[in-house]
């Protein structure tokens, strides 16, 4: 490979390729499609950041990295903003996606210079935002004791049916859980503080969550796990949550309702 590709780093400028395209599988090569594990109706949706996408030198950016999509009839509320480390469901327009994190891959960058993104998907900066953060929670999410877990997923099956009815209302779940990293007895309890975070934008979804309707079912919901003690469960909204909020709450992944069924 070259050391510098300036003419192929513009066609990939010209082609407009930005983090967040789609990249639609029959555009490839099939010996790459083939390598790809690609399966009928799956997408690729371009991880790699714009500045590296375009970066002229490409022994210093020699791939551009993929994440494979594949399309759903419909969204999970357990697996929608990120709510589950492993895999995300999302929308492109009125299509439903979902993505697991293990399905990433690099291809040689040079091949965008000869191909176009996908008109039909428009890149959302709020769904590249949501997806980038996804990906790196995967590396820099908040750990919780074991214990703390075991306890939360004997109601796992209700917290499941909950979210996946209602996670749509909630862009995120804060949380305080006190003590953080101790392994407590059976006989001491978890404090918990909870803060669902809604999108203040959307006036239907805010008229349900200011009636607390759905925060007080999630409240008694965890109430009903032995061990945790719920001394607040709140829905705030967006413009609520401040930088000093964000210091002491953790953003809440859910994931371990994965490993309690899995450790059953």
């Amino acid at each position: 490979m070259e050391s510098i590709v300036v003419e192929d780093a513009a066609k990939i400028r010209a082609n407009q390729w930005k983090q967040g395209c789609v990249l639609l599988p029959e555009k490839l090569p099939s010996e790459i499609l083939n390598s790809l594990q690609f399966e009928e109706g799956q997408l690729f949706y371009v991880l790699t950041h714009d500045c590296d996408l375009v970066q002229a030198d490409f022994t210093k950016e020699p791939y551009v990295e993929l994440l494979k999509i594949k399309p759903m009839s419909t969204v999970d509320g357990n697996l929608i903003h990120g709510k589950n480390s492993r895999q995300l469901d999302f929308k492109i327009g009125e299509s439903s996606f979902r993505a697991s994190c293990h399905d990433r891959y690099r291809i040689d960058r040079r091949l965008l210079a000869g191909l176009k993104p996908s008109e039909i998907h428009p890149n959302d900066e709020r769904l590249c935002d949501l997806i980038t953060d996804w990906i790196a929670k995967r590396y820099i999410r908040p750990a919780f004791p074991d214990a703390f877990n075991i306890r939360l997923g004997r109601e796992s099956r209700t917290i499941k049916q909950f979210l996946k009815k209602f996670g749509h209302v909630y862009e995120r779940v804060y949380m305080v859980c006190d003590p953080q990293l101790e392994e407590l007895n059976d006989d001491a309890d978890y404090k918990l503080t909870v803060w669902l975070v809604f999108r203040e934008e959307d006036e239907e979804l805010v008229d349900v969550v200011k009636a607390q309707k759905l925060v007080v079912e999630f409240e008694q919901i965890l109430n009903g796990c032995r061990g945790i003690d719920v001394c607040e469960c709140l829905a705030v909204g967006e413009s609520e949550v401040t930088l000093a909020h964000l210091r002491t709450l953790s953003l809440w992944d859910f994931d371990y309702l994965t490993r309690s069924e899995s450790d059953s």
